[in-house]
């Protein structure tokens, strides 16, 4: 089975809209082709996006709810406890996004060649 890890936006198209671009998807979930890996953090922050006041209109229209969401939730994941944090991380702003005012290359650890 190969590992997937899904956005909560591809949550919401997979198991609240049943967009069906994402019906593969849900295919080989079914199939168990897909391993969907998840963290309780993620499951919380569903819940979270769950009871959004703009949601709750779409989850009655649907015929859904915010339970039957998370008990489909509930029998598709595997939950896995969240990764230790990294050691290595990343000293130049450009590439994490910030301004330019980051250290100099030359601090940034390297990794050896595997």
């Amino acid at each position: 089975m190969t590992p997937v890890v899904l956005d909560t936006n591809i949550v919401l198209d997979l198991l609240l809209f049943q967009n069906p671009q994402v019906q593969g998807l849900r295919q080989a979930l079914d199939q168990q082709q897909l391993r969907w890996l998840a963290t309780p953090p993620m499951r919380e922050e569903l819940v979270r996006v769950l009871a959004y006041p703009k949601i709750a209109p779409v989850l009655a229209r649907l015929g859904h709810s915010a339970a039957s969401l998370l008990a489909q939730w509930d029998a598709l994941v595997s939950v896995v406890e969240v990764a230790p944090r990294c050691a290595v991380r990343c000293a130049n702003a450009t590439i994490a996004g910030h301004s330019a005012t980051s250290a100099a290359p030359e601090t940034v650890p390297t990794a050896s060649p595997m």
